[in-house]
């Protein structure tokens, strides 16, 4: 127990079920926020949380997936593209538009398998000035 802070500690646990839909509540700085339940099994033993108990609130970062070696871009890099997705690379200065295929995307970065490669250069927050063929420079 942390007795300047309030009780934290990081405890692992897996979520055994998530409710489906999400409802909107407004924050106490008056945001709307997108927020659902979910029912989570702790794998620590209760000895190691003895301040945890039924009905607690707390705050959680969830993990979705975990992959080693994979190739990600800012989401900031992707724009739609007929179906799919697509980025624009930089090329000796010149902007080229490559269709890419993400398997994995969060809210800042995406998980590109195809249409790029390591150390690629690629534009963030494209905007319609950009075009496939025009020459960019580095801000």
């Amino acid at each position: 127990m942390d007795r300047e802070l309030g009780w934290r500690a990081l405890v692992r646990a897996r979520d055994s079920r998530a409710e489906p839909g999400a409802f909107a509540k407004v924050s106490a700085l008056g945001v709307d926020e997108q927020r659902t339940h979910v029912v989570i099994d702790i794998d620590a033993p209760l000895e190691a949380r003895p301040a945890l108990g039924d009905a607690y609130r707390v705050d959680a970062h969830v993990v979705v997936e975990t992959a080693d070696d994979v190739m990600m871009v800012p989401a900031t890099a992707l724009f739609r593209e007929r179906d799919g997705r697509a980025v624009f690379k930089v090329i000796d200065g010149i902007a080229r538009k490559k269709i890419v295929m993400v398997t994995v995307r969060s809210q800042f970065n995406a998980v590109v398998n195809q249409g790029l490669d390591v150390g690629d250069r690629v534009i963030l927050f494209p905007t319609a000035a950009i075009a496939d063929g025009v020459r960019v420079r580095r801000r």
